[in-house]
């Protein structure tokens, strides 16, 4: 069975502007690192709009089962 991959874009608020990160991620990867950078006080989206080209969460592996 194939996992639907979701669209994790991440907010940094800098001196420059705001500073978005996206990234794909499998619906447990996305959900478990939302929660743990919700509760650092950053602002997470998550959602369907995942398009070609975007690159995998960083060390998603630590987010499958945290």
């Amino acid at each position: 069975m194939r996992q639907e991959l979701l669209r994790v874009e991440v907010r940094f608020d800098c001196v420059a502007g705001e500073l978005r990160l996206e990234y794909s991620a499998s619906s447990a990867e996305a959900r478990h690192f939302a929660a743990a950078m919700i509760r650092r006080g950053y602002r997470v989206l998550v959602d369907r709009k995942v398009r070609r080209g975007l690159r995998p969460l960083p060390c998603r592996k630590l987010w499958r089962y945290a």
